[in-house]
């Protein structure tokens, strides 16, 4: 094993707490030369909360592949939607009056109803129409519940984006981040792999939801939290115990030990 990588909530955290022995083994694996990676949907600062409660040296990949930092917060790669396409996903959720959140230069706009949970702290201006805030691409949209993931797969399905679906406990549709079709978690390891010099091959990942699937299936070592929807936990080459009971830190004990 050479590399990490590791969704951040309800993976790596649970309800914005850390379990401790997820610290404490991946503190152990970074002394054998490992590299750590955390892959989320959150955009930078929110994410640096993480990683402040983490306190290890680590490169992360927000926005669900859109943008990618290194270890010390300088911006590697960003990847935006284009203008064109972007106003016309605002103009329906401005139609619409869909809880939509629109993600330009690190700063959220906010339309009624489109908060993070409460454990989640992001930089961000409430709005009441987001095609008059849209001066430049933005690098990421976010719309709550299942009417508005609905109509926008039924007016993009075709658009060049991705769209990742999120599922509340009872497995309902609570949200979808949507971003260009490049910008994927999968795509971003890839890359820093690449730059690296890391095969697929020596590289662990962990997840939970559907941002997760693909650097889980590119990875030589893909693995689903208990807690995974189970079309992450069918992709996956082991299943670990939930988030609640440090499941990355069994998955990273298991592999490190070449079992």
């Amino acid at each position: 094993m050479r590399l990490i990588v590791s969704d951040i909530d309800d993976t790596l955290i649970h309800k914005g707490v850390l379990p401790p022995r997820n610290r404490d083994v991946l503190s152990q694996a970074l002394t054998q030369n490992v590299r750590l990676v955390l892959a989320t949907v959150r955009k930078y600062d929110s994410a640096m909360q993480v990683v402040q409660q983490l306190q290890l040296p680590c490169t992360l990949i927000c926005q669900g592949g859109a943008t990618i930092y290194d270890e010390k917060g300088s911006q590697l790669h960003q990847t935006t939607i284009p203008l064109e396409l972007a106003h016309k996903i605002a103009e329906l959720a401005d139609q619409e009056r869909l809880p939509l959140l629109t993600t330009i230069d690190e700063h959220n706009y906010y339309s009624a109803g489109s908060h993070p949970r409460h454990y989640i702290k992001a930089t961000g201006t409430d709005i009441t129409s987001h095609r008059a805030i849209l001066h430049k691409s933005p690098t990421r949209f976010l719309v709550r519940g299942e009417r508005g993931v609905l109509l926008m797969a039924k007016h993009f399905g075709a658009a060049a984006l991705h769209v990742v679906r999120h599922y509340n406990a009872r497995g309902h549709i609570h949200d979808a981040a949507i971003t260009h079709a490049d910008a994927t978690k999968q795509k971003a390891v890839a890359l820093l792999c690449h730059r690296w010099g890391i095969s697929p091959d020596y590289v662990l990942a962990i997840g939970d939801s559907e941002s997760d699937i693909g650097m889980i299936e590119w990875a030589g070592m893909g693995v689903a939290v208990e807690n995974a929807h189970q079309s992450v936990r069918d992709a996956a080459n082991w299943v670990a115990p939930a988030v609640q009971q440090a499941g990355l830190a069994s998955a990273v004990t298991y592999f490190l030990r070449g079992v």
